[in-house]
């Protein structure tokens, strides 16, 4: 069997890194591009200097002509909210015959959404998509699949049965003889399903044949966008601040069902400074007074939400624990612009927990709260970065700045972001084709 050359992108620390930019810039050397986790929950920006577009469950590639935009079996899918993303696009007509949709994969509905309205929720500040009860559902083996949706568009009766039972499950004594909202929530994805196929043909496809039929035989260069961030790790960040599935390298190969050794790199998104939601314990947060510089430069507004993101100094503790699983990994380094006009940066380089020094973000929540960062300061720079278009001529302060991160870390940055725009980019490294 054919193997697949895979490149995969994923977040280093909490989301909000410009993972859909990065894609954006990288996307037309490739012939598949796979969103393979999260759902409305994940929205990534594009800017290709004359519009700005948001992509929450399709790849952050827009106008395609020669490549696939996939929707992964690992993803979770709200059919309802892709026909409002696929309407908002400006590229419909490219969809058509390039919108690949796993018929398997597992479906956010209303009633998952009004679960996220709850306790829980509220405590870790939940974006309130509906993600989190999906994938229970899904794990819980009574959630609904595309492949559902798509039998009730033909006609099969029974789907009301499985709607009916995952709404008892989910939400148990709110509407359990509800019919006429048991019939709601089938006939919003039903008239979804068909007014997508509508718009751009057939785009639910039985993901294994085309996968070994189409992917494996025909295709060859393909990219993972990943999204959220892996301290968001299900498994591996703390909880309970933490998204409802793994968002590491290995879970992003797991949803598009590739095996490891095909993945050629893996390039780890992180901001120059770090952001977060939510009310997680966050070390290095900005006092009110350093955050404006940065709320004043950049649109530090989440897209899934519209909340505005809390802001920290660049954590090297937080990014070494986001690094341990992907060995070999490089970094693109976003938002660098945003510094231009201050004259001096913080880094966190190690924590102080209870007396002792740390060069990792520890596993337990509890003892992040306690660390209390351990910063240096480094020279800032005036300059402006816009229409830098080599390393060479950056200011030698933001030189020293990507080589220390690099020296931290042990890790190459192999490709920075000076801007909000696809072409505000800069390699340092021949790593990966643009």
């Amino acid at each position: 069997m054919r193997k697949l050359d895979v490149d995969v992108v994923v977040g280093a620390l909490w989301g909000d890194e410009g993972k859909g930019k990065y894609v954006a810039t990288v996307c037309h050397t490739y012939d598949a591009i796979l969103r393979v986790n999260a759902s409305t929950n994940a929205g990534h920006c594009v800017d290709d200097g004359k519009n700005h577009y948001i992509t929450r469950q399709l790849p952050s590639y827009f106008f395609p002509v020669d490549t696939d935009l996939v929707v992964a079996p690992g993803a979770l899918l709200n059919l309802p909210k892709l026909l409002e993303e696929v309407e908002s696009r400006p590229d419909i007509d490219y969809l058509r015959g390039k919108l690949k949709v796993a018929s398997s994969i597992s479906l956010v509905l209303d009633p998952y959404i009004l679960k996220c309205s709850g306790k829980q929720s509220r405590l870790i500040g939940s974006t309130h998509q509906g993600t989190g009860p999906a994938a229970v559902a899904r794990s819980a083996r009574h959630g609904l699949r595309l492949h559902d949706i798509e039998a009730a568009a033909k006609g099969d009766a029974t789907i009301i049965d499985k709607v009916a039972h995952t709404i008892r499950e989910t939400l148990p004594g709110r509407f359990d003889d509800d019919i006429e909202y048991f019939q709601q929530v089938l006939r919003d994805n039903t008239e979804a399903f068909n007014r997508l196929e509508e718009l751009v043909g057939s785009f639910a496809v039985d993901y294994t044949r085309y996968l070994g039929e189409d992917l494996r035989c025909n295709k060859k260069k393909v990219l993972i966008e990943g999204c959220n961030g892996m301290l968001l790790d299900n498994i591996h960040g703390a909880h309970p601040h933490t998204t409802s599935a793994s968002t590491n390298l290995g879970a992003m190969i797991s949803g598009a069902n590739f095996s490891p050794q095909e993945v050629n790199n893996t390039v780890v998104i992180t901001a120059a400074y770090a952001t977060c939601l939510g009310r997680r314990p966050f070390p290095t947060e900005m006092t009110e007074e350093e955050s404006s510089h940065f709320y004043y430069n950049c649109n530090e507004t989440d897209v899934a939400e519209a909340n505005r993101r809390r802001l920290g100094w660049l954590d090297i503790p937080a990014l070494r624990k986001a690094l341990v699983g992907s060995p070999g990994a490089t970094i693109h380094l976003n938002k660098l612009d945003v510094f231009s006009g201050l004259s001096t940066i913080k880094v966190c380089t190690h924590y102080e927990v209870d007396g002792e020094k740390l060069a990792y973000m520890p596993d337990d929540p509890r003892l992040v709260e306690r660390a209390k960062p351990l910063y240096i300061e480094m020279a800032g720079w005036s300059q402006p970065l816009k229409g830098i278009e080599t390393f060479d001529e950056l200011p030698k302060e933001a030189q020293a700045y990507v080589h220390q991160i690099e020296e931290w870390l042990g890790v190459e940055i192999s490709s920075l972001g000076t801007g909000p725009r696809n072409a505000d980019f800069i390699r340092t490294s021949s790593l990966l084709a643009v």
